[in-house]
């Protein structure tokens, strides 16, 4: 169970840097997970990377020198609460692993599940249905695709 926790941290990281257009010099923010987590645990870099959002520094290498000061007090110190992790949530991709129910539920335009619904029932079941662990499964495929 830890394995996955840390697996969806590592996810989210990955969307954040991604949907939030961090600078990442070219290379894949695989690379700079990898890179990372030889010396930080996924909770630290997911808290960094919130905290560089926080800072207004979109940087991977501003991610990196929070996370060298964090190792050298070790302790992460980071100065967003609760409500900024929600709004910068509702920034992301609505089925990311990283948004929130309440985001998802202010979302004003119709889902797909709301315009399948309203389909004839014959089209209906040849409309896949995505559930929580393929779409985990595909975000993670995606990440090491980077």
């Amino acid at each position: 169970m830890a394995s996955r926790t840390q697996d969806l941290h590592i996810l989210q990281t990955a969307t954040l840097l991604t949907c939030y257009g961090f600078d990442l010099k070219g290379l894949t923010p695989r690379s700079f997970l990898d890179h990372w987590l030889q010396q930080f645990s996924p909770q630290w870099i997911r808290l960094a990377v919130l905290e560089a959002l926080y800072q207004g520094r979109y940087k991977a290498i501003s991610v990196e020198h929070l996370l060298n000061f964090w190792g050298q007090r070790g302790q992460p110190n980071f100065h967003f609460n609760h409500e900024f992790e929600r709004l910068v949530s509702q920034k992301l991709p609505p089925r990311s692993p990283f948004a929130y129910p309440m985001a998802m539920a202010r979302s004003s335009p119709p889902t797909r599940l709301e315009v399948v619904s309203s389909r004839p029932r014959s089209i209906d079941r040849f409309t896949p249905t995505v559930t929580e662990s393929d779409l985990f499964q595909k975000l993670q495929t995606a990440l090491y695709q980077s």
